[in-house]
């Protein structure tokens, strides 16, 4: 690997790309030269990210915090979202976050933490029964379950102008009606 320099404006372009196509820096140079990009992209090990400051978080679990952001989105799409349309979705509200190279570090096969940490809010919501399994709503559908509903319009529509921390079902609370820790 070659190490090169370019320009802050040039790295926020091939960024911002990078960011459109779900994938690194280096495959939209591939994709702009016209490049093989067919070619699986390694993963980023710690020794090439140890330089990359991390992002400040409220919280030591991203995936938790995402979960209202992703009932909310499914919501928004009429209970029934795919993947690429929630995952455009909550970019767009944390794109000042997700455009850092923190979360376009290829975590797991091609994939960019930020939609890796999307993917496993999507999962956590699952088992707390917000989001139905996907043999009920489709490969790579997401569809909110009727206790998903009850989430969003307990918190989202009587909290809309209140400032206060998303609610996160536990799982000691899980099947007890809609007790939400705050």
């Amino acid at each position: 690997m070659i190490i090169i320099e370019v320009d802050h404006d040039v790295d926020q372009v091939l960024t911002q790309m990078a960011t459109r196509l779900g994938t690194t820096r280096n495959y939209a140079l591939r994709k702009i030269l016209n490049l093989d990009v067919k070619r699986t992209q390694p993963a980023v090990h710690k020794k090439d990210t140890d330089s990359i400051p991390k992002p400040h978080l409220k919280s030591q679990n991203i995936q938790t915090e995402l979960i209202p952001f992703v009932v909310g989105s499914i919501y928004k799409f009429g209970c029934k979202a795919t993947k690429a349309d929630v995952e455009k979705d909550i970019f767009e509200l944390f794109k000042n976050e997700f455009m850092k190279p923190y979360y376009n570090e290829i975590v797991g096969y091609t994939v960019p933490r930020w939609k890796h940490n999307i993917a496993w809010a999507r999962l956590k919501a699952k088992h707390l029964g917000l989001i139905k399994e996907p043999e009920e709503s489709g490969r790579g559908i997401w569809e909110l379950s009727e206790r998903g509903v009850k989430y969003y319009e307990s918190f989202f529509l009587n909290h809309a102008t209140k400032s206060i921390e998303s609610p996160i079902p536990t799982k000691s609370n899980r099947d007890s009606g809609l007790k939400f820790t705050i």
